[in-house]
């Protein structure tokens, strides 16, 4: 490991940006070991790598809200981002690599508020038996980002609503969220706010590890930037990406989807239609009979 460690703050709430942001951080040569990243977005619904949007969330629901639905790099579950939830991300050797140090760090700087909590096996801070905490990691060949969001006084009537799945009745192996009661540190410490708990997480990981370097977005190429955005804004990466699925069609059928999009009716009898032409997929196609007839069949 270096011996002076960097410290990455964005000073952009843009979920879009900010994904991209700790993204470069792993990616660029530059980034020494350790490094922490600290961020908090607006509004924005975030499923791990291998999940279904439809079955985490309501996409159209979100979109008629305003908020963003993305799919980061790494695996997990679904998380809402918002005003109130700190991101921190801690960029590691891969050599070796443990993420309980990391989750240890965090719950070590909560102790100056005065908050005892558990971690569980998989990661997951409990404070109260409650969550307020997840996390998951995304893997190089010598790194680890290992990033863990933190909900410190987020609205938690918007996340349980923004996390309702809009088809629940999917069938895929792909990754499912672990539900669980959540809950804010300020609900266990009135004085708690986004400053103050940043500030105790970098004076803990300078303990830990020395004063850390300072370093922002200003710091990292703009092209990786610039690409890394674009490739979390596109529908190719948000819904495409989605592992193959069966979702309930009219009729007592079911559609088979890959790449999000409808490729063949699976009838009643166990019969497979292809699409001419694939489309989309969307919850309302249920209600269409065959998807209108628009089949090889």
């Amino acid at each position: 490991m270096s011996d002076t460690p960097q410290i990455w703050y964005s000073d952009s709430s843009d979920p879009v940006m900010n994904l991209a942001f700790e993204e470069c951080v792993l990616d660029d040569p530059g980034t020494r070991l350790p490094s922490l990243v600290l961020y908090e977005n607006r509004e924005a619904v975030v499923i791990g790598k291998n999940q279904n949007p439809w079955l985490e969330c309501d996409p159209e629901r979100l979109e008629h809200a305003g908020v963003p639905l993305l799919r980061r790099l790494s695996g997990g579950g679904t998380v809402y981002h918002g005003p109130g939830n700190l991101n921190i991300g801690f960029v590691v050797p891969r050599n070796g690599f443990d993420r309980r140090p990391q989750l240890e760090l965090v719950a070590k700087a909560l102790v100056a508020f005065g908050i005892e909590s558990e971690i569980l096996e998989r990661g997951d801070i409990l404070v109260g038996g409650r969550k307020v905490s997840g996390n998951a990691m995304c893997y190089r060949s010598q790194r680890v980002l290992h990033h863990i969001t933190l909900l410190v006084d987020a609205n938690l009537s918007v996340l349980r609503t923004v996390l309702e799945p809009a088809e629940p009745e999917i069938e895929t192996h792909a990754i499912a969220s672990n539900r669980m009661p959540v809950a804010n540190l300020s609900e266990f410490n009135r004085r708690i706010d986004i400053d103050s708990v940043r500030h105790w997480i970098v004076y803990t990981f300078n303990n830990v590890y020395s004063v850390g370097e300072h370093r922002s977005a200003r710091d990292l190429d703009p092209a990786c930037l610039g690409e890394r955005s674009e490739r979390h804004r596109s529908w190719e990466w948000k819904y495409g990406r989605t592992p193959r699925f069966l979702a309930p069609g009219s009729e007592d059928t079911r559609l088979s989807v890959r790449g999000g999009l409808v490729r063949a009716v699976l009838t009643r009898d166990g019969t497979e239609r292809p699409l001419q032409e694939p489309m989309p997929y969307h919850p309302k196609l249920r209600k269409v009979s065959l998807l209108t007839g628009r089949t090889n069949g």
